[in-house]
Formats: structure tokens, C-alpha cells, sequence
């Protein structure tokens, strides 16, 4: 079953911070991410560790292969 989240303009004009994990043995990028600007540092490392365990287990690879980086699409 589809659930669509109702977005309010507020939701859509938030400025987002936009990460890709990337494999390190071969540069590949697994999986994009974002998350809110205004997070704090701490907050935003908190979610990116975790984002990187939830890819390695669901690509049944090593936690230390895989590693994030801020993409262009940020400003």
C-alpha cells in the first residue's frame, strides 16, 4: 500500500543538506540522502552514521567500505 505524505509549503521550500554514500572499494555511489540545513552538526553526524549502517547491512557490505559525502546539489 502507497501512503503519500501531504506536503505544505513549508515542507517544500525547506532547505536540504544532500549526501551520497559511496562504496570505497570502488567509488560507486550506493544511495542518495538529505537532511534538513538547519540540523545541528551533531545531529546530522548522528543520522548520516546511522543512514551508513542501515546501507551497508541492506547491500551486505562492511560498514568501514562506505563512507558519505556532501553532493553538489547542497549550497
Amino acid at each position: 500500500m502507497l501512503i503519500e505524505r501531504a506536503q505544505t509549503p513549508d515542507a517544500m521550500n525547506a532547505k536540504l543538506d544532500y549526501y551520497e554514500f559511496v562504496n570505497a572499494q570502488t567509488e560507486n555511489v550506493i544511495e542518495h540522502f538529505s537532511l534538513p540545513a538547519e540540523i545541528t552538526e551533531e545531529n546530522k553526524n548522528d543520522a548520516l552514521e546511522k543512514k551508513r549502517t542501515e546501507v551497508a547491512i541492506k547491500n551486505r557490505l562492511y560498514v568501514g567500505l562506505i563512507y558519505w559525502k556532501k553532493c553538489s546539489l547542497s549550497k
